[in-house]
C-alpha cells in the first residue's frame, strides 16, 4: 500500500459511519471493547468467557498487515496490497462497521456486519478506535481495561517477545503505554477494570461477565495500570531502547 492511501484513511476515519442498514442491525447488539497491552491475556480471557456463557461471541475482522505467528486462527482476514482497492470500496460504500489505522504503524484494522454474530460481542480493540465505535450505533457498549500484576505481565511479555524480536517488542511497548495512558484519562464511569491473574484466568473471565450482569469494576485497576506504565520503561531498556 502507498503512503497516501494510509494518509487518506487516517484523515477520514474519525468521520466514518456505516450505512443506515448496518446501523439498524448493530443497534440490536452490545459491543464489549477490551483494551490492554500485548501479552496481557485478552484472547485467553475472551475465549474463556465464550466457553462459560453462550450469550457472548468473539468479534473477528480484517487487517492489512501480514499474519503473525501468534495470531489466533480465524480471527483475521488478511487484505494484501493486491486487493486494498476492495477495502477502499467497502469504506466508500459504507459497508464496514468501523475501521482504524494503527497509531504507530501503517496498518488498517476493520470489521463488517458478519463479524458481530452475538448478543454480546467481545473485541480486542485499539484504544484509538474506541471513540469511533462509540458513535457507530451499537445498542450498548462497554470499555474494559484489562490489567495484571506488573511482574506477571513483564514475565508474560518477555515469554512472548525475545531479544531477537526487539523492533516488534518496542513497537508493542509503545502501544501498551498509549493504551494504558488512554485508559487512565477516561472518566471513571466509562471504563470497567478487570485484573488478569497468574494461573487463575477463570477469575478474569468471570469478572468480565460480571461487567455485563452486575456493572462491576476492579477498583484497583487504575493503580495497577499506573504501575504497569512504570514497568514499560524497564522493559524498554531491556529491549535496548535508547
Amino acid at each position: 500500500m502507498q503512503q497516501d492511501f494510509f494518509s487518506t484513511l487516517r484523515s477520514n476515519q474519525q468521520a466514518y459511519l456505516p450505512s443506515n442498514d448496518i446501523r439498524q442491525q448493530i443497534a440490536k447488539k452490545t459491543l464489549i471493547m477490551v483494551v490492554g497491552p500485548s501479552a496481557i491475556g485478552k484472547s485467553t480471557t475472551m475465549n474463556n468467557v465464550i466457553v462459560k456463557d453462550s450469550r457472548f461471541d468473539r468479534v473477528s475482522g480484517f487487517t492489512s498487515r501480514d499474519a503473525r505467528p501468534d495470531d489466533e486462527p480465524g480471527m483475521y482476514r488478511y487484505i494484501t496490497d493486491n486487493n486494498h482497492e476492495r477495502m477502499q470500496q467497502l469504506i466508500t460504500d459504507r459497508q464496514l462497521v468501523q475501521y482504524a489505522v494503527s497509531p504507530v504503524k501503517d496498518v488498517v484494522y476493520g470489521t463488517e456486519l458478519s463479524d458481530y454474530p452475538g448478543q454480546y460481542n467481545l473485541q480486542d480493540t485499539l484504544y484509538s478506535a474506541v471513540d469511533n465505535y462509540r458513535k457507530v450505533g451499537f445498542g450498548s457498549y462497554k470499555v474494559v481495561g484489562l490489567v495484571a500484576d506488573p511482574l506477571d505481565w513483564k514475565r508474560w511479555f518477555q515469554n512472548r517477545f525475545t531479544q531477537d524480536d526487539q523492533p516488534e517488542a518496542l513497537s508493542r511497548l509503545t502501544e501498551a503505554h498509549q493504551s494504558l495512558s488512554w485508559l487512565l484519562t477516561q472518566h471513571a464511569s466509562s471504563v470497567y477494570w478487570v485484573k488478569n491473574r497468574e494461573m487463575a484466568h477463570d477469575h478474569a473471565a468471570d469478572a468480565l461477565i460480571n461487567v455485563i450482569d452486575l456493572n462491576t469494576s476492579d477498583s484497583s485497576g487504575p493503580n495497577i495500570a499506573t504501575a504497569m506504565i512504570e514497568t514499560i520503561g524497564i522493559l524498554r531498556r531491556k529491549y535496548g531502547a535508547s
